[in-house]
């Protein structure tokens, strides 16, 4: 149970930076609109990784093994959905597009799914103890 924990706990930081880095990155570019509106779009996308990173947080801690691996689950599917939607704008090329890197969108997805496989595999343990 721990080893999971600490997985899904690695996948929610990494996720974490991922919108980060995209905050940085778009920020560079272009002025925002209105600060309001940029905290709250950021501020949506982080909701995901902070259940994944709380979830595993509260099993490890022991006290609310059940509750955190439920959060765990919660911030799983955001993640699928996020990177399945993200993968299918990919996968649409115009014409004259370079080609999306289809090996690094096949290892994304791949290890979305065993995130999910653990997050249900430390619910199943969660509620065994």
């Amino acid at each position: 149970m721990r080893g999971l924990s600490i997985s899904l706990l690695v996948a929610g930081i990494i996720w974490t930076l991922v919108v980060a880095w995209i905050y940085l990155t778009l920020s560079g570019i272009a002025e925002p609109i209105s600060v309001m509106r940029v905290v709250l779009y950021y501020g949506g996308l982080l909701l995901g990784p902070l259940a994944l990173i709380l979830g595993p947080i509260l099993v490890l801690n022991g006290t609310y093994a059940k509750p955190g691996a439920i959060l765990a689950i919660l911030g799983c599917a955001v993640l699928t959905v996020f990177v399945f939607y993200q993968t299918a704008q990919a996968m649409h090329v115009e014409p004259l597009q370079v080609k999306p890197p289809y090996a690094l969108y096949a290892v994304v997805v791949i290890l979305v799914i065993l995130a999910d496989a653990a997050a249900v595999k430390l619910y199943r343990l969660s509620a065994v103890n």
